[in-house]
Formats: C-alpha cells, structure tokens, sequence
C-alpha cells in the first residue's frame, strides 16, 4: 500500500512538472504572440503618424507658396507704382499688349 502510494505521488509530481512545463511553454508563446502584435500595431502607428506629417507638410508648402506669389505680386506692384509715372505706365500697357496680341 505505502509502494503504492509513493508511485501515484511520483507520477502526481511528473504530471504536475508536465503540466507547468507546458503551462510555461504557453505563456512563453502567448507573451511573444503579444509582443510582436503590439510591435506591429506600433510600426502601423508610425507609419500613419509620418503619412499625416507627409501630407501636413505638403499642404503647408502649397499655402506658403501661394502666399509668397502673392506677396511677390504685392511688392512688384508696388515697385511699379513707386517708379512708373503714368505715360511710362501707358507705354508699358500699350507694348505688353502688343506683345501679347502678336503671339
């Protein structure tokens, strides 16, 4: 009986180690399943945050660029009223016009 009784303990203690060795074995899997889900979730992340910087980017440079021709614009006209008087600002009108009705 006692024979008995030390055989069902050692094979209650193997089926123990074995069931916290496959136990380990899962959460070892599960751990290294998250980590790498949650390594891709953040690459995804990444990725779309430099996509929204990309097109930030690119809408702040189409604005910048047509404030400057405006501004650009702004200072020519400026220059011009500053140094035309109105027969040389006639004589400009009138050559510019015949510039663009011969082509």
């Amino acid at each position: 009986m006692m024979e008995e009784n030390r055989r069902r303990l050692a094979s209650a203690e193997q089926e123990g180690q074995r069931i916290l060795s496959e136990s380990r074995a899962l959460a070892e899997k599960l751990k290294d399943e998250i980590v790498a889900k949650a390594n891709q979730q953040s690459r995804s992340m990444i990725d779309h945050a430099h996509q929204e910087i990309e097109r930030a980017k690119e809408v702040a440079l189409a604005a910048l660029r047509g404030e400057v021709a405006t501004l650009a614009i702004r200072v020519a006209e400026k220059i011009l009223d500053e140094t035309l008087d109105e027969k040389r600002h006639r004589k400009l009108i009138d050559s510019s016009l015949d510039t663009f009705s011969v082509n």
